[in-house]
């Protein structure tokens, strides 16, 4: 009876007064279709920094990552709470030897143990690419609008362009007719069929797919033309019409035939170039309007972040091969940039994509590129 209670209270110690061994990470080899650890241990780097990455593990909340000249890592450099399955430092490393490892933190802030330590040379003549960090992102951006493909302060010399003789000008006249004769049609109208290409077997809907698709398009490069139009002449009837069109397209239904899980494909043509509208004719929106617009492409990426094209961010970096995650990651940076400052999830949307750009992209023929 003394041998057993001295077991239960020894076993009781080790359950509730030791502490735990830590959460062992998954050091397997990466599947065919995972980017995996890069850079390959013992290779030599092309970029400085070296993009870091490894295998998500689905536990993990959040990562850190060390980095160290040395292999007991006495001298260890780190980036805490990162969300990422990928990191780039924002500054160069000096030439050498580095040794890198990392570990994760789950959502119940259990923390795990160090990954396999892992070594790569930076060769001096490694070129020189740091990546901006979440507050070098938010400084880099204008504060005010426009944001994308120009800064106010390119304004000047495009508008200057657009009446100048020249190539730019007669492209600015062909832009303008084009424009002209969309005020005049009016916006495209919302599809009214429901299109999806998920079960080959429903004729009806597969006839509507990518017809769904086209009138996004349609619509989409409509807001985006007459946006651009205002931004550059500042005639009231493009500014006018940039803000009915967009609070058009704003009105559809996102639950309906441009629902991105309905049809992805639809839902990709209405997802960025609305946000370069947004952007351009930002000025002539009312509070209200952008409110509304705001509310409705935060939704759309939601959707788009949420599928499984881009599995909650970690699930594409991890997983890259294929091609519509592929064609989502831009266009949500998009979004982001837009509206960054202004929609709390914007600033996610934007590190994500810069994290993609650096770090697993692109995702096809390694160093030389896709």
């Amino acid at each position: 009876m003394k041998m057993k209670l001295c077991a239960l209270l020894l076993a009781f110690l080790s359950a509730k007064l030791l502490p735990a061994a830590p959460l062992a990470v998954d050091n397997r080899p990466a599947s065919s279709d995972e980017w995996g650890y890069r850079p390959a241990d013992g290779s030599t780097a092309v970029m400085n920094p070296p993009s870091f990455t490894w295998v998500h593990d689905k536990r993990a909340a959040a990562y850190e990552i060390q980095w160290s000249s040395t292999p007991d890592f006495a001298d260890a450099s780190a980036a805490k709470n990162h969300p990422w399955c990928v990191y780039t430092h924002n500054a160069p490393l000096k030439p050498g030897v580095w040794h890198w490892r990392y570990r994760f933190t789950t959502s119940k802030q259990e923390v795990s143990g160090w990954s396999a330590t892992r070594t790569v040379t930076v060769p001096a003549d490694a070129a020189v690419f740091p990546m901006p960090n979440r507050a070098e992102q938010r400084d880099r951006l204008p504060k005010a609008h426009p944001r994308l493909f120009m800064r106010p302060e390119d304004l000047p010399r495009l508008r200057a362009a657009a009446t100048a003789p020249g190539p730019a000008a007669d492209l600015f006249k062909e832009m303008r007719k084009a424009a002209d004769k969309m005020i005049k049609d009016g916006p495209t109208a919302e599809p009214k069929y429901r299109g999806s290409a998920r079960n080959k077997e429903d004729d009806e809907a597969v006839k509507h797919w990518w017809p769904n698709r086209e009138i996004g398009d349609r619509a989409s490069g409509e807001v985006e033309l007459l946006a651009f139009m205002w931004l550059i002449t500042r005639e009231p009837r493009y500014g006018e019409a940039a803000r009915a069109f967009l609070m058009a397209l704003a009105g559809w239904d996102p639950d309906g035939p441009s629902n991105f899980a309905l049809n992805c494909e639809a839902g990709k043509a209405v997802l960025y170039r609305p946000a370069r509208a947004y952007d351009w004719a930002y000025d002539i929106l009312t509070e209200e309007e952008r409110v509304r617009f705001r509310a409705v492409w935060l939704r759309r990426v939601s959707d788009a972040w949420k599928s499984g094209e881009v599995g909650y961010g970690n699930g594409h970096l991890t997983r890259p091969f294929n091609s519509h995650g592929n064609r989502i990651w831009h266009k949500i940076a998009e979004v982001g940039i837009a509206l960054h400052g202004e929609v709390p999830e914007a600033e996610t949307w934007l590190d994500y994509a810069v994290n993609k750009f650096y770090a697993a992209y692109p995702v096809w023929s390694d160093d030389d590129g896709g």
